[in-house]
């Protein structure tokens, strides 16, 4: 059985191959922490691939699952549901 490739971006890990991908995730990443204290991985599933593929900056894949960072009740939806 193969390993399922991995890249490391400042520590974090992706299960990915495209370096490019896991540059761009470590952002999202970095924008749902800063907001909300929880990580990609802490919050209900998302393809974020599909963002990426279709161009979406980082901030716009986070505003699209969660809202406005500069909105009092951003994350709110993600977390609680």
């Amino acid at each position: 059985m193969s390993k399922m490739p991995t890249v490391k971006v400042n520590g974090m890990k992706f299960y990915t191959d495209d370096e490019y991908f896991a540059a761009w995730m470590w952002k999202v990443d970095q924008i749902i922490v800063n907001a909300i204290g929880f990580g990609v991985y802490d919050i209900g599933d998302r393809m974020w691939r599909d963002s990426y593929d279709d161009c979406s900056t980082p901030e716009q894949a986070v505003e699209d699952l969660i809202g406005d960072p500069d909105d009092d009740e951003f994350g709110n939806w993600a977390v609680f549901g």
